[in-house]
């Protein structure tokens, strides 16, 4: 019956996509810390485990990916919930060109933006994997002698799933993964 044979062959492939799913490595956000200059404190993070060999291939062929990374600073308080200071969320976008066969990657921070270009693949890793000394908050803005701490997370989406991929949710959601909340020590 070809009806149930279109089904088997449906079958065979949600099965062939969950086993790709469920073997991947969780990404997660990694060496998170704050740093200071005399006037601000910095931000560092580093974000693993979301660009898997599937995940780059979908890049090379012009899908466009996000990662959006989110922060939250926090003051310790003894006796009550701990007061948040600071929500502050930065993009990194990459978008590849197949005729020049390089990578655009675009930063997105508030109010600021910035793009690089390379024809290096680890290269755009690092760019979209790294938060190396971001200014996050002015230090005039906390309070002198209290402790602080930060918590960040990470979220890679596909900005557009290729036409047939985009009507079953499940198959869209392959390249769409976050991290859970990490917090600074």
């Amino acid at each position: 019956c070809p009806l149930l044979r279109g089904c088997g062959v449906a079958f065979s492939l949600l099965v062939m996509f969950a086993s790709f799913a469920w073997g991947q490595q969780r990404p997660a956000v990694h060496e998170l810390a704050l740093t200071h200059t005399d006037q601000e404190v910095l931000l560092h993070l580093t974000f693993d485990g979301g660009f898997h060999p599937e995940l780059m291939e979908a890049i090379e062929s012009g899908i466009p990916i996000t990662i959006s990374y989110y922060m939250k600073l926090y003051r310790k308080r003894s006796l009550w919930f701990d007061e948040e200071v600071l929500s502050k969320t930065i993009k990194h976008i990459v978008k590849y060109d197949a005729l020049k066969k390089q990578y655009r990657v675009s930063e997105i921070n508030g109010l600021f933006s910035s793009i690089r270009v390379t024809k290096d693949e680890l290269t755009m890793v690092r760019w979209m994997s790294e938060i190396g000394g971001q200014p996050l908050i002015p230090f005039y803005l906390l309070q002198p002698h209290e402790e602080y701490y930060v918590k960040a997370m990470a979220d890679l989406k596909a900005v557009t799933s290729p036409f047939p991929l985009s009507h079953i949710p499940f198959l869209a959601s392959l390249w769409d993964t976050g991290t859970p909340w990490t917090m600074s020590s």
